[in-house]
């Protein structure tokens, strides 16, 4: 999964010309058959995780809800009962949302993670109290957990400084070029 979302990273740049200038894709056939077949293997794989959701036996609580692909399957089969379904509440849909996810999600993470080692290396006091506050909450030789971001206020307040100094999203322009890539994409595809 790692590699194909690497490739898919890198493949996103060259893609959003394709969108932009359609007439590309003829002139750089190579290039534009390149991202298209990374986007097609991502989907397969994506199939195959969702297909997996859907034969598993554990089953959907709503109270808990599993992950975000339960989720959304419940609503899909929640939205076939109502006498007129809602149709972009399927599965292709589902795919794009997953997709986005994935290749916003990689890209926001590592450069957020970037960023802050940056600004840790710049600041070691900053450094020092996140380590003592890690050390505080988990002890030496533990590891922080989701459920210990709560007791770490200064790691989680450092954490959301850096976010904010080095904003990275591009408030959705990008997104938009990857679903309507991904919408040329999908003819190819039938699930």
């Amino acid at each position: 999964m790692l590699t194909i979302m690497d490739r898919r990273v890198q493949a996103v740049g060259a893609g959003g010309m394709f969108i932009l200038i359609p007439i590309l894709r003829y002139i750089f056939f190579r290039k534009a058959k390149k991202n298209d077949d990374i986007a097609l293997e991502l989907l397969d794989y994506l199939n195959s995780i969702i297909e997996e959701h859907k034969s598993g036996t554990d089953e959907y609580d709503e109270e808990e809800g599993k992950d975000l692909i339960h989720m959304y399957l419940h609503e899909m089969a929640e939205n076939q009962k109502e006498p007129y379904p809602v149709d972009f509440i399927d599965q292709r849909h589902l795919m794009c949302l997953l997709d986005a996810l994935f290749l916003a999600g990689t890209e926001t993470t590592s450069s957020t993670l970037s960023f802050l080692l940056l600004t840790m290396a710049d600041k070691p006091d900053v450094q020092e109290q996140i380590q003592e506050e890690i050390c505080k909450v988990c002890g030496p030789s533990g590891l922080p957990s989701f459920a210990d971001q709560d007791n770490m206020p200064y790691t989680q307040a450092v954490i959301m400084e850096a976010s904010r100094l080095y904003t990275i999203v591009s408030l959705g322009k990008h997104i938009r070029l990857v679903e309507a890539w991904m919408s040329q994409v999908f003819h190819q595809v039938s699930y």
